[in-house]
């Protein structure tokens, strides 16, 4: 039985997660046709967060977003994810995405999980990762993957 919360509360937690996601106090009442995609984007993460979910499913969120702005909502992500012990279960076609975003990652075969495999790079994750030795060669061995889970 979910306990009635008071409109003050439901306030509060609106205000937190779209502090969460980096919206400003300004930004708060602002309409759909205002936001830029990267803030509508947001929006729904924030959405998504007021029912303070243990986990947190995201199906190619960032697909139509160019370069830089996946790279910052990639970023906040993380954060996100820090601060609130939040599990995301992030589903891409963008391997550096995944890389980027996983502790594992699971390579899907005709529907089924083919291989999983542990990302065992430094956390937190920085914005220099991604042009390091380590990451092309994480970069390789998920490339590798694909390709072996494709033929299958």
């Amino acid at each position: 039985v979910r306990k009635k919360q008071s409109s003050t509360d439901i306030e509060s937690r609106i205000q937190n997660a779209l502090d969460l996601v980096g919206f400003k106090p300004n930004d708060w009442n602002k309409k759909p046709h205002q936001l830029s995609g990267g803030m509508k984007m947001r929006a729904s993460i924030a959405r998504a967060l007021i029912t303070n979910p243990d986990i947190l499913l995201l199906d190619e969120p960032f697909a139509a977003l160019d370069d830089m702005l996946r790279s910052k909502l990639n970023d906040l992500l993380l954060k996100i994810v820090d601060q609130t012990q939040t599990t995301m279960l992030f589903v891409t076609h963008n391997i550096s995405e995944a890389i980027y975003l996983s502790h594992s990652i699971a390579v899907f075969s005709q529907g089924r999980i083919g291989e999983v495999i542990d990302v065992d790079l430094p956390v937190p994750r920085t914005t220099s990762l991604r042009s390091s030795p380590e990451f092309a060669a994480m970069y390789g061995r998920v490339s590798q993957s694909l390709a072996r889970n494709a033929a299958q």
